[in-house]
């Protein structure tokens, strides 16, 4: 029951929350997030304060319990441990955090600006288990370990449990998402090297200077091509089985382009619009419909 009333899913507030950022330049929480917890957080300075946890499905969000200006954010990709653990630990890793020139490294890059303590918000020291949630080194937060308490809630235990298995089972949704993202983003970089290559570009001009080539000469040889019913002859066959070619080798050149330049780099670029026209075009004609467009793709 504790839980369930910790907990508010798919919960939106428009009185409180108006946009993310006020005139300001406040940073707030999201209009809607999908759980809410009101803890005991670690802080920096070795001490227990009371503070919120909110999460989306991308983010994990630290404000006040009275407020919801954002004091420190977790991207959910970036989490790589949820564990429950004893407050001694806790305590204990604290103590032991890496220092620098004799004073504890602060390892998170996250927004400082509103993270001071209230002097008359009550602290405490909890040595009763809690949730530890450690980021990944390489990440927005620098590998912090946030600790996190339930010792105020009736049923501590409880809800615990549930911000631990809630939590873990966002984040590797996160985690995943993050991933399938990373793989097209590299293999887009990839791509766009290849294709920004000296070597690619040369091949395609020489490609288009064929092309144009190919459609002077048959210009010039019309009579060859045809004959005397309109129907190809033996000469007007072959160019049309090399102008077939071109226009595969065109629309190769279009998806590669298409890949390495998606979304707005390539919508936007109006060269790529008229490109992506022509050989559209292009393909549209190797079926019954002729269309005369061997002069726009030249």
């Amino acid at each position: 029951a504790a839980a369930s009333v910790a907990s508010r899913t798919t919960r939106r507030n428009s009185d409180i929350l108006r946009s993310s950022i006020d005139l300001n330049g406040v940073i707030h929480v999201p209009e809607s997030w999908l759980s809410e917890f009101e803890v005991e957080l670690l802080m920096l300075d070795g001490n227990w304060g009371r503070r919120r946890l909110l999460w989306t499905k991308e983010k994990l969000y630290i404000t006040r319990p009275e407020e919801l200006v954002i004091l420190d954010s977790i991207p959910l990709h970036e989490i790589e441990v949820v564990a429950n653990i004893d407050g001694d630990r806790a305590n204990k890793s604290f103590k032991e955090r890496p220092e620098e020139n004799g004073k504890p490294l602060e390892t998170s890059n996250s927004i400082r600006k509103y993270s001071h303590i209230d002097h008359d918000q009550e602290i405490h020291k909890v040595t009763n288990g809690i949730v530890q949630i450690k980021t990944i080194l390489d990440g927005v937060n620098s590998g912090r370990t946030y600790y996190v308490a339930t010792r105020n809630h009736c049923n501590a235990d409880q809800v615990r449990h549930t911000i631990s298995v809630e939590l873990s089972k966002f984040a590797k949704a996160a985690r995943k998402r993050a991933q399938n993202t990373s793989y097209f983003m590299k293999s887009q970089l990839i791509v766009r090297r290849i294709y920004q290559s000296l070597p690619f570009q040369v091949f395609v001009a020489i490609l288009i200077l064929a092309n144009f080539l190919l459609n002077a000469v048959e210009a010039q040889i019309v009579d060859e091509i045809y004959a005397g019913d309109g129907s190809l002859t033996q000469l007007g066959s072959q160019l049309e089985q090399v102008d077939h070619f071109f226009t595969i080798i065109f629309a190769v050149e279009l998806v590669i382009n298409c890949y390495a330049h998606w979304f707005r780099t390539f919508v936007f670029d109006g060269w790529n619009v008229f490109d992506f026209i022509v050989v559209t075009l292009s393909l549209v004609s190797l079926g019954p419909l002729q269309l005369p467009i061997n002069v726009l793709r030249t």
